[in-house]
C-alpha cells in the first residue's frame, strides 16, 4: 500500500513539474491550450514537441501554430506550424501516426499500416502542404521559393517508401526535425530581417486563434440554421410533428424500413425505401450518373461490382458506399428529429466521439454502426458523397454542416409503412 501511494505521489509530482514547464512555454502563449488538453490530444502533443524543437534552433525566428487561412469559397485550410526564420518560411504538416508509412509524390493517397496489418489511407501530405503554400504565398505576397515544405511524422512511424525529397521538400520523423531544419538554415542565405520576420508573424497571427476557428464554425451553423428556418418553418415543422406522432422511430425499425443492414446480403436491407429510391433514380440514368457534391464539383457514381452498394472514383476505399451506409445515414437524421450534424471524419484529429466526429453525427453514426469503429478511433470519411447521393435521390437536403430529411420523403415513408401493415 505504501509503495502504491509513493508511485501515485511520484506521478503527481512529475505531472505538476511538467505542467509548470508547459505553463512557461511559448507554445502555451501561442495556442492557449491547457496542459491536460495537450497531453491527451495526440495532434496537439505532436505540435508541442515539434514547437519545442524549433525553439532551440539558432537564428532569428518566430513560430505560429494552427493557422487557418481563407480559401475564398467560404472554406479554410489549416496549417499546423509556420516557422518564420531569417532564412525563409518553413511550413510543417504534422502527422502523429504510428506504424509504417507508404507513399510518394505521385500518389493521391498514402497508406498507413499498423502492426496488426490494418491499413488506412490518408491524403498525400505533400499535396496537402502544397495547397498550404499556395494560400500562404498569396496572403503574404512573397516568392514561393522562400518557402520550404516539411512533413513531420512521429517517432513511432517507420517511413518505408522513399518519397519526394528535395531542397525545399522534406519528409522526416520528428527526431530528425532539428537536424533537418538546421541543415536547411545553414545552407540557405539570410533573406528576412527581424523586422520582416515580425511583420510576417503579425500578418499571420490573426488567423491562429483557435477561438476564431470555432467562431467561424458557429457562424456558419447559425447562418445555415436560419436559412433552414426561413425556408422550411411551416411545412418542415408540421411534417416533423406529424412524424413524431405517427411514425415513431421504433415502429420504423420494427418494419425494417430504415434499419441498417445487419448482413450485407440481407434482402430486406437491399430493398428499404432509401435503397429503392436510390436504385430507381440510378436505373433511370442507365446505371451510371454524374451528380454534384456540396460545392458543385462533379462526382460519378455507379453500382459496385456485386451491387451491394455504389462506387465512385471520389471514394477509393472499398465498402464505403454500401446500402447499409445510406440506410444508417437516414436513420440517424430521423433519430435526431429530422436534422443531424454531418461530422467530419476527414478532418485532422477526428476520432469517434470527439467534437469533429460525434457519435450522433452522420459520419460518426455510419462509422460506428456500419464499419464497427470504436470510441476514440479514426474513420475514413465518405460522407461528402453519401450526402450528395441522398440529396440527388430526393431523400435528404445536403446543407452546410447538416443533413436534413426532406418532408416529402417522410410522407412517402409513412405511406410505405401503411402499405406494409395492410
Amino acid at each position: 500500500m505504501v509503495i502504491f501511494i509513493i508511485i501515485i505521489l511520484g506521478i503527481c509530482i512529475y505531472y505538476e513539474l511538467k505542467n509548470i514547464e508547459y505553463d512557461k512555454s511559448k507554445y502555451k502563449e501561442e495556442c492557449g491550450n491547457n496542459f491536460l488538453e495537450v497531453i491527451i490530444d495526440r495532434g496537439k502533443h505532436g505540435e508541442y514537441l515539434s514547437f519545442n524543437k524549433l525553439e532551440k534552433i539558432k537564428g532569428n525566428h518566430k513560430i505560429l501554430i494552427n493557422v487557418y487561412l481563407p480559401k475564398g469559397d467560404g472554406e479554410t485550410i489549416e496549417i499546423d506550424l509556420v516557422y518564420i526564420h531569417e532564412t525563409g518560411i518553413y511550413i510543417l504538416e504534422s502527422k502523429n501516426y504510428s506504424g509504417w508509412i507508404f507513399g510518394d509524390e505521385k500518389n493521391e493517397y498514402w497508406i498507413h499500416t499498423l502492426k496488426n496489418r490494418q491499413k488506412e489511407k490518408f491524403y498525400n501530405p505533400l499535396w496537402q502542404n502544397n495547397t498550404h503554400i499556395k494560400y500562404i504565398t498569396k496572403l503574404l505576397q512573397i516568392d514561393e521559393n522562400y518557402i520550404k515544405s516539411i512533413i513531420v511524422f512521429s517517432e513511432r512511424c517507420n517511413i518505408k517508401t522513399i518519397v519526394g525529397d528535395s531542397e525545399n521538400v522534406k519528409v522526416i520523423n520528428r527526431y530528425d526535425l532539428n537536424k533537418t531544419i538546421e541543415e536547411l538554415t545553414h545552407n540557405s542565405p539570410n533573406i528576412f530581417s527581424m523586422d520582416k520576420i515580425t511583420k510576417l508573424y503579425d500578418e499571420l497571427k490573426p488567423y491562429t486563434c483557435v477561438s476564431v476557428g470555432i467562431k467561424e464554425i458557429n457562424i456558419a451553423q447559425v447562418q445555415e440554421e436560419q436559412i433552414t428556418k426561413d425556408n422550411y418553418q411551416d411545412k418542415y415543422n408540421d411534417i416533423l410533428e406529424y412524424k413524431t406522432e405517427q411514425i415513431s422511430f421504433k415502429e420504423i425499425n420494427e418494419n425494417k424500413e430504415i434499419e441498417p443492414l445487419k448482413n450485407k446480403d440481407s434482402e430486406a436491407a437491399r430493398n428499404s425505401l432509401v435503397v429503392r429510391k436510390i436504385k430507381d433514380k440510378l436505373n433511370s440514368c442507365g446505371g451510371k450518373a454524374t451528380i454534384k457534391l456540396f460545392r458543385g464539383d462533379p462526382c460519378e457514381i455507379s453500382y459496385d461490382f456485386y451491387k451491394r452498394g455504389l462506387s465512385s472514383p471520389k471514394v477509393p476505399m472499398p465498402d464505403q458506399l454500401t446500402w447499409e451506409a445510406f440506410d444508417a445515414a437516414v436513420e440517424v437524421v430521423i433519430n435526431n428529429g429530422g436534422k443531424a450534424l454531418k461530422g467530419s471524419a476527414r478532418s485532422k484529429g477526428a476520432r469517434l466521439g470527439n467534437e469533429k466526429l460525434p457519435r450522433n453525427s452522420v459520419e460518426g453514426y455510419i462509422a460506428h454502426k456500419v464499419h464497427g469503429v470504436k470510441q476514440g478511433e479514426s474513420s475514413f470519411g465518405a460522407g461528402f458523397v453519401i450526402y450528395a447521393i441522398l440529396d440527388w435521390a430526393s431523400i435528404c437536403n445536403n446543407e452546410l454542416g447538416f443533413l436534413t430529411i426532406k418532408p416529402e420523403f417522410l410522407l412517402e415513408l409513412e405511406e410505405s409503412k401503411k402499405s406494409i401493415k395492410s
